[in-house]
């Protein structure tokens, strides 16, 4: 059995499951995969009130899961999976369907599910203060909300960066070194995942950034120390600013890497989303791991990933043909694809979704052009902005775009005509009447 559109399988909740968020006594949300969990549905196996007297095999085992993983095969569509019903119900591709990419399900997985991969999110740390993230995902975006609080600038409205007197006094009290989301290495439940990692044959990851925090690390040391490394898979999203030789040494002792780089763009444009990096820097830290990798007998698979906003609508082409460069150079040793995520929230003020009619349509164009006509990498995109196209767009969104991008400019010293394609420069100077 495999994901089709005729049916309601997915292959995560009998392999998988998704750990995400923990809390000063360990566990506090459970689900098959990440994309379960969102703000409207933060509990979808409703088993909050009990996680936290729960193992990791216990959570997997559990009635809701087995009603879950019935639910697949009986043609049903379980509430825990509601992300991608409406996805599917908006005519694009759901996350199930590539439930598969990475695990071979055999009839004898349907019959007797087994826990072999966990996706954890491991804190808050980061070194960048990316346009699209917010606070709760990156200590560093601290300092642009202190920023605003202190200079008394206008951040309502804006994703992560309400500006209500509990919030305030809560992130003006706290560091940008200091983590707010709770890592999970002092809950038993974390050791007790590292007693018993000789049973798990894949992690996937996230932060933060994800080379820089310490469980992330402690996991990858254990697995070496065991001599399990050979048997794992890694798969997590990384900022690809970190790889060093230390990191790197331990990196190719896995079995595979499977990586998401999170880039967004090329050059200027790559650093004003992506500040305070270079992109010198960056550089040189993806070349080092290519290069690492490349003589080691680790399989290497690497997806540029980048998340589509205003600020990068019309320089894709710039990283693609970025990527096409270090592909060819390196295709021998690493499996290398490129792809396009959407920016969440869908509705952040930054969204495509609220530029013009004619900008959009110009998108769509762009895009189809963008991969010589093979869209399938970017068909969920031009979807999205075809979707759109008759969204009523008034003066009011332009302004909130300009306000968003203005703000950020303002904490960091920089200018949006600086960095931006002339045509988004345009729009947000433009009085939509």
């Amino acid at each position: 059995m495999k994901p089709e559109k005729n049916n309601t399988f997915c292959y995560y909740p009998f392999f998988q499951l998704a750990l995400k968020n923990w809390g000063p006594n360990g566990i506090e949300s459970a689900a098959p995969c990440c994309n379960s969990i969102r703000p409207e549905n933060d509990n979808p196996l409703e088993l909050n009130f009990k996680l936290q007297s729960m193992t990791h095999e216990g959570i997997f085992h559990s009635p809701v899961m087995r009603r879950l993983r019935e639910s697949m095969l009986k043609g049903e569509k379980h509430p825990a999976c509601t992300t991608c019903w409406k996805m599917e119900d908006n005519g694009i591709v759901s996350y199930r369907f590539y439930s598969g990419a990475d695990y071979e399900i055999t009839q004898e997985h349907l019959l007797n599910p087994k826990l072999t991969c966990i996706d954890f999110s491991f804190g808050d740390n980061c070194n960048l203060r990316c346009r699209m993230c917010v606070p709760g995902l990156s200590n560093k975006l601290r300092i642009d909300y202190k920023y605003f609080a202190e200079n008394d600038l206008d951040s309502n409205d804006i994703q992560g960066f309400n500006r209500n007197v509990f919030e305030i006094k809560e992130w003006m009290e706290k560091d940008s070194e200091q983590n707010v989301l709770y890592w999970p290495n002092n809950s038993w439940q974390w050791k007790n995942i590292l007693d018993n990692i000789q049973n798990i044959t894949q992690i996937k990851a996230a932060g933060g950034e994800t080379t820089i925090t310490k469980p992330f690390t402690e996991f990858i040391d254990r697995a070496i120390e065991i001599d399990h490394a050979k048997n794992v898979t890694l798969n997590f999203h990384t900022n690809a600013t970190k790889f060093n030789d230390t990191l790197l040494e331990k990196l190719v002792q896995f079995k595979s890497l499977e990586l998401n780089f999170s880039i967004d763009s090329y050059g200027k444009n790559y650093e004003y989303i992506r500040y305070p990096m270079t992109w010198k820097a960056l550089d040189k830290s993806i070349r080092n791991f290519f290069d690492k990798v490349k003589d080691s007998n680790t399989n290497v698979n690497v997806q540029f990933t980048n998340v589509l906003s205003c600020l990068n609508a019309f320089n894709i082409h710039e990283i693609y043909n970025y990527w096409i460069d270090i592909k060819r150079e390196y295709q021998d040793y690493v499996s290398m694809n490129f792809w396009i995520d959407f920016i969440w929230p869908q509705d952040k003020h930054i969204s495509v979704k609220f530029l013009s009619k004619d900008l959009k349509l110009e998108l769509i164009e762009y895009y189809k052009n963008l991969f010589g006509g093979h869209v399938y990498p970017i068909q969920h995109i031009i979807k999205f902005l075809e979707n759109h196209v008759e969204f009523p767009i008034t003066d009011k969104h332009r302004k909130n775009m300009l306000r968003e991008i203005s703000l950020f400019d303002k904490s960091r010293n920089q200018h949006y005509k600086d960095y931006l394609d002339y045509r988004i420069i345009n729009f947000l100077e433009t009085e939509i009447k």
